[in-house]
């Protein structure tokens, strides 16, 4: 069953909740009153709802990219609808933006859209299917090892963002990068071998 977090600074909309009650959906509902405080490798979920705050003195991008650095994606629900909200949610990396008031038939679309692309992830010849763990190019089979496909399928997630050290060590390893160690770089050096093995 689909999972949904959603978090909330000071506001939350009850026509959204109640179509999370009634949906077919499991959902959590969080509070976001520090990001110390939010240790979001303790939730298990497929998408997050952020509804973003009512008093535009919070800062609300530091929650936005902790989010996405889980690898999901990430709706932004706006309760005072705002261009500088809606390009900074965008350009943070959300994949929707909703203003008040937030239509809860465009936001059942968005989601059912969403999901339908979680399954399988493509960028030209190479394919991805997230439910098997499968991946192959130009329909040939690659046998990855599990980070391998992790990474992988966060470069496909995100195709139009500059991916960081530091995000994939927090998404795929839960830790803060360490200059020291070179852990994804032999993870994507064995990667970028498999992935051209026969078609260079």
């Amino acid at each position: 069953m689909t999972s949904i977090l959603v978090l909330y600074f000071d506001f939350i909309s009850s026509n959204i909740i109640n179509y999370l009650v009634f949906s077919k959906f499991s959902f959590f509902v969080k509070q976001i009153i520090s990001l110390d405080l939010l240790n979001l490798s303790s939730f298990k979920f497929d998408i997050a709802l952020l509804f973003l705050p009512k008093h535009s003195n919070i800062d609300f991008i530091p929650i936005l990219l902790a989010l996405l650095v889980c690898a999901k994606p990430v709706l932004v629900l706006d309760p005072s609808p705002s261009q500088k909200n809606k390009k900074n949610s965008r350009s943070a990396g959300a994949v929707a933006y909703f203003s008040y008031p937030i239509s809860v038939e465009l936001l059942d679309q968005a989601i059912l859209k969403i999901l339908s692309t979680l399954e399988s992830l493509m960028f030209q010849d190479l394919k991805i299917n997230t439910k098997n763990r499968t991946v192959s190019r130009n329909n040939k089979i690659l046998k990855l090892r599990k980070k391998e496909f992790e990474i992988l399928s966060l470069f496909l997630r995100f195709p139009n963002k500059v991916l960081t050290k530091e995000f994939f060590y927090k998404a795929l390893w839960d830790i803060n990068y360490i200059v020291k160690t070179n852990t994804l770089e032999v993870h994507m050096s064995s990667l970028r071998k498999k992935i051209n093995n026969g078609f260079d």
